[in-house]
């Protein structure tokens, strides 16, 4: 079993410490990096069943298998945030039936799945109750089908957080049957399969946003004059992060992005090409907070640009210029 790895002297230290704890009553945060035999997470699981508030372990395909985790998990009535990192070894099927298990937790609001390796989980067994509760869902390498997203978009009224891998879904067509939570203020969604302007105006509509990711694989119908209308609407202007990862955008997106996001902190594009020097001008006179920006691949910004962006922007801390035209001065 892919669980059966030898730990060293520290590793074996640091458990019997946790160990020790669980027997005290005393944790309420547990984060497991290393595999654990069976027993071992049993023990802990049972110890710290009545404080637990929040847990993040590997998964491995025996611990699916064996009822008294899930069950002992489920017992933990006081968790309110679950981090499970499921391992190469474990099914889809498994995964499907743990989440049927974690919808029994009444008061879990954060929820972090994520795989070793890609695989498809349904979330149409997830109870309406356990979607309106929940406030934060992420997850990563597991993908889902557009009946999936759509459930959860629609019903997970309370969610503030969403994160997953959108590489089968075309976010134009998912929009048309729901919209995102109202209360949305952070939204990253990685390698979308296809997103045209109708949803980049469609995600422009969630003014409770402040931090955006967007990758999109297939650009078709997607142009600069929906980043332009999304942000100019001035719906967006509590963002402090935005990364977008598709190179249509252009000075006047960058030029309308600045003067509509005054408290931007993080800013990262890449490989956008009709970006110049004229357009990060705006990011140096109207973002004084930027804290981290990336303009890699970014073939026209030069130095005149970055020497603005470096005089008005106190608080920078991590600049990438790579593959831009700026000189060996920087």
């Amino acid at each position: 079993a892919d669980w059966n790895i030898p730990l060293n002297n520290s590793e074996k230290c640091a458990l019997e410490n946790v160990i020790r704890l669980c027997q005290n009553n005393k944790l309420n945060v547990v984060e497991v990096n290393i595999p654990l035999e069976i027993e071992t997470l049993v023990q802990i699981l049972l110890n710290i069943r009545t404080t637990i508030r929040s847990i993040k372990f590997i998964c491995y395909s025996n611990y699916l298998q064996d009822k008294r985790v899930l069950d002992l998990l489920t017992a933990c009535s006081l968790i309110k945030s679950i981090h499970i990192d499921f391992s190469d070894s474990c099914k889809a099927h498994d995964i499907r039936q743990c989440l049927v298990k974690l919808a029994n937790l009444k008061n879990l609001k954060m929820l972090v799945l994520s795989s070793q390796s890609s695989k498809q989980v349904s979330a149409t067994d997830l109870s309406l109750t356990f979607l309106h509760q929940i406030q934060s869902l992420h997850l990563k390498n597991l993908f889902m089908s557009d009946t999936c997203c759509e459930r959860i978009l629609s019903n997970c009224n309370n969610l503030k957080e969403f994160s997953a891998d959108f590489s089968e879904i075309n976010l134009d067509g998912l929009f048309q049957k729901s919209s995102l939570p109202k209360y949305l203020d952070k939204l990253l969604l990685t390698n979308i399969a296809h997103m045209s302007d109708n949803g980049m105006i469609e995600i422009s509509k969630s003014c409770y946003l402040q931090e955006i990711h967007l990758s999109v694989l297939d650009i078709n119908g997607l142009t600069p004059k929906s980043i332009f209308e999304a942000f100019s609407c001035n719906r967006l202007r509590k963002i402090n992060t935005l990364v977008l990862d598709f190179p249509i955008i252009n000075d006047s997106c960058v030029k309308v992005i600045a003067e509509s996001c005054k408290l931007l902190e993080v800013f990262k594009i890449k490989g956008c090409e009709n970006v110049t020097d004229a357009g990060i001008k705006y990011l140096a006179s109207n973002c004084p907070y930027l804290r981290v920006i990336s303009l890699k691949r970014c073939r026209n910004i030069g130095d005149n640009g970055i020497s603005q962006l470096i005089v008005a922007c106190a608080h920078l801390k991590f600049l990438e210029i790579k593959y831009t035209n700026v000189s060996n001065n920087f």
